[in-house]
């Protein structure tokens, strides 16, 4: 993965202030709920890791592709992405797949 020389606390306040109140709340439970996982910037956006990468929050302020467009930053709501996010239940189809796979 890319390094980032930002920390996430950098990021976070780099962010619109809607985005910061979520982003700052979906850090604060990642870490409350998994208190032995590695906060590591990547890509520039904070990923998680305990003995393997577990999960990441995308604000859709950070560009995620190859090109930057105008419809790619209208893009609402934060990212929850689960890496192995495609071996989970989801009979109740809360879970956005987005069509990718592990």
């Amino acid at each position: 993965m890319a390094k980032s020389s930002k920390s996430v606390d950098e990021i976070i306040i780099s962010l619109p202030r809607e985005e910061q109140t979520i982003m700052k709340r979906l850090r604060s439970l990642i870490l409350e709920c998994l208190p032995k996982a590695e906060e590591k910037v990547s890509y520039g956006v904070p990923f998680y890791r305990h003995n393997r990468m577990i999960c990441f929050i995308w604000p859709p302020s950070i560009f995620w592709g190859p090109k930057r467009t105008p419809e790619s930053q209208q893009a609402i709501g934060l990212t929850l992405g689960f890496c192995q996010g495609n071996l989970m239940a989801n009979e109740d189809g809360v879970l956005l797949a987005e069509g990718r796979q592990g």
